[in-house]
């Protein structure tokens, strides 16, 4: 019986990492957990997924060494495991943008139909607010928009 190949073992671990990653809603939480580092109710809750599906699904992640996890008392907090994490969502992107066609048709309709939208100051902002010739919406997640929000109140008196 021959043994395995050397090669053939760094394949498998390769593969491991993409099966972490080949899941859509594994993608989705890797790019919450790249905005910062999240607990598990925290991400099932912006992912729209029970805790124990994305609770689930982060352990593929971490099997995979996409996320790392500490503990802070009762609760699991994720982080990315690195920074090359990023370059492998940015690749996949990169990839299925040019050689699939549903998700260049995907990413067509909604990134790109973005850069339509004209830029205007905060000042403009400001005063077509107060003309109600816009209707301003903050869809940052809950945790994200609580930070900020001395900020925006210093801009919206």
């Amino acid at each position: 019986m021959s043994k395995p190949s050397p090669k053939l073992d760094l394949y498998a671990a390769f593969a491991t990492v993409a099966k972490a990653a080949g899941h859509a809603r594994r993608l989705d939480l890797l790019e919450h957990v790249a905005q910062g580092e999240r607990s598990v109710e925290t991400l099932a809750g912006v992912s729209g997924l029970s805790v124990a599906n994305a609770s689930h699904h982060l352990l593929r992640l971490r099997r995979g060494g996409l996320v790392a996890s500490r503990r802070d008392g009762k609760r699991v907090l994720y982080r990315m495991s690195s920074p090359e994490v990023l370059d492998l969502l940015a690749a996949l992107r990169s990839i299925g943008e040019r050689h699939v066609a549903e998700a260049a048709r995907s990413i067509k309709d909604y990134f790109l139909a973005r850069d339509n939208m004209e830029p205007m100051s905060i000042s403009q902002l400001r005063g077509a607010v107060k003309r109600n010739e816009v209707l301003l919406l903050d869809v940052r997640p809950v945790a994200e928009f609580e930070m900020v929000m001395c900020a925006v109140r210093a801009i919206f008196p």
